[in-house]
């Protein structure tokens, strides 16, 4: 009997050295495991903290500039895509952050091909209003111009209208003159007559 409660004894022993070794294992299992976890968990935070402190900030001021008619303003992302191997809910977890992390990035982009092509179609209508002004200006002159040739022209026209009511009033004088004339060889040509009806 002192046997058999030896080995009792001792198979207890050993069921408690194994169940502490496996406790101790699982232990070390678990503190790894959450260590692994906890250094994934690390990663998606500092990828979360780089877009909310970097990303989109940035997005945001220039955004800001653009409704304040500032076109210089060009949006940098810097944050990296976080690698995480896995199918559990931290890779899932990764797989959405890096979804909008390209959506943002995306956003970022649109944003500056946005900006160029508005400065672009400004400056070309800078361009364009430019040159009505120049077109503008050469027509006001123009117009000038036209306007005093037209001038010019009516006096020239004013000229000739005197000249034409000068000469014929001269015409007419000259019309009266031969008239009296013509009295006045009527009368020598009827003088002339009775001096030879007398003779």
């Amino acid at each position: 009997q002192t046997r058999l409660e030896a080995g009792r004894t001792d198979m207890v022993t050993a069921f408690v050295i194994v169940g502490v070794v496996i406790v101790v294992l699982l232990a070390i299992a678990l503190a790894l495991y959450a260590r692994f976890i906890a250094r994934r968990l690390a990663r998606l935070s500092r990828t979360f903290a780089g877009l909310a402190s970097t990303d989109v900030p940035r997005l945001a001021d220039g955004l800001t500039a653009l409704a304040s008619c500032d076109l210089t303003a060009e949006v940098v992302m810097d944050a990296e895509p976080v690698a995480i191997g896995g199918h559990d809910e931290v890779a899932q977890m990764a797989i959405e952050v890096n979804r909008m992390m390209s959506g943002l990035h995306g956003a970022g982009d649109s944003f500056n091909e946005a900006r160029r092509s508005l400065a672009a179609t400004i400056a070309e209508v800078k361009g364009a209003a430019a040159a009505v002004a120049t077109a503008s200006v050469e027509v006001n002159s123009a117009a000038a111009q036209t306007g005093s040739a037209t001038s010019q022209i009516a006096q020239t026209i004013g000229h000739v209208a005197l000249g034409a009511a000068d000469q014929a009033r001269s015409a007419s004088q000259t019309s009266a003159a031969v008239v009296d004339l013509e009295a006045v060889i009527e009368q020598v040509r009827a003088g002339a007559a009775e001096t030879v009806l007398k003779v």
